[in-house]
């Protein structure tokens, strides 16, 4: 007798002039990428329903789904949008749709995706002297592979140098960081390396050494002390024979057996994890005993500094920040992190 069903439903719309068959339905797109807590949209195109559609049902995985999150998925509108997206919304959307006829699908993939989110939590007010943990929660789609912890100051950030230990420490996961920071002192008290120089003009004689002179005050503590020549970063490894060994305990540079071409603009740079200082210019002018060549090195000196000016924009308190080297010095800073 159920048999007999189909054929009378046939014979009707053969009458009518139209074909009865089972829906035909398609799929705007097949795969669907959402951002988690956006909404998501996976429309389907009814292209004919003949005799017309009796259920629309969705399904996820093979389980129906419903739900005030699910918008749509009926006879009515058979497109199916789904409110706050979350990474558990990944999966395989099924729609049916059914008529006397018959019954057929349609799939869609629906990806979910997400930029990192980091929630953080732990002491944010703690006496100085005091250690304080600060926690991070993330979540993130696809998973992060790297964690940097920055300290803000001053309208820009630094990467947290680690090598010190004492003074800050990492642990946790990957989605639950944990920054640790040990004998806690107030903001205001840290600073950029203030450097100066006692003398900023030197004359010498060639074969002779000059001695230039380097001082600075950091908190927290240097970690970093190196010297320029007309902008460029002097290797004391390498030209061990020039120059003298500097470190944040002995910062004055010595150059040994000095010649002409040891004219030009020295800079003493310290750096902290907070940032790298400079010290203003410092202006070496060489000369061969005997002769008078002021013309040449002064014409040197102007040319040296003219590139040297060309490389850097000091300002008059010679902030080192704002030198085009100076991401290249906190990466240095911090090329152990």
């Amino acid at each position: 007798m159920i048999g007999i069903f189909p054929v009378l439903i046939y014979i009707l719309y053969s009458i009518t002039g139209e074909t009865a068959d089972i829906p035909v339905i398609i799929a705007n797109e097949t795969v669907v990428n959402a951002q988690i807590w956006s909404n998501a949209e996976m429309v389907v195109t009814i292209v004919t329903a003949v005799p017309p559609l009796k259920a629309v049902i969705w399904s996820r995985n093979g389980k129906t789904i419903f739900g005030s999150r699910y918008i749509g998925g009926n006879i009515k509108t058979p497109s199916i949008s789904i409110n706050n997206i979350t990474a558990s919304d990944d999966g395989t959307y099924r729609c049916f749709v059914y008529n006397e006829v018959g019954s057929t699908y349609v799939d869609i993939f629906l990806f979910t995706w997400s930029k990192p989110f980091i929630r953080m939590s732990g002491n944010n007010v703690a006496g100085i002297g005091s250690t304080v943990n600060l926690e991070g929660l993330i979540i993130s789609k696809p998973n992060i592979r790297n964690i940097i912890w920055k300290r803000e100051y001053q309208n820009t950030s630094v990467v947290i140098d680690f090598t010190d230990s004492s003074k800050f420490g990492r642990s946790g996961t990957i989605f639950h960081p944990i920054l640790t920071i040990t004998n806690l002192q107030k903001t205001m008290k840290d600073f950029v390396p203030l450097v100066n120089s006692e003398e900023t003009d030197y004359q010498g004689t060639v074969g002779n050494d000059i001695k230039l002179n380097c001082s600075y005050d950091s908190n927290p503590q240097a970690i970093l002390l190196y010297w320029l020549k007309n902008g460029t970063r002097i290797n004391l490894d390498f030209q061990r024979e020039k120059y003298s060994k500097t470190n944040i305990s002995y910062p004055d540079l010595t150059i040994f057996n000095v010649q002409l071409n040891d004219t030009g603009i020295y800079v003493c740079c310290v750096g902290n994890v907070i940032g790298v200082g400079c010290s203003v210019y410092i202006k070496i002018v060489i000369k061969v005993e005997g002769k008078c060549n002021e013309t040449s090195d002064s014409d040197h000196v102007y040319r040296t500094l003219s590139i040297y000016n060309a490389t850097y924009d000091y300002s008059e308190t010679t902030d080192a920040r704002k030198s085009s080297h100076f991401y290249e010095d906190i990466d240095t800073l911090n090329e152990d992190v």
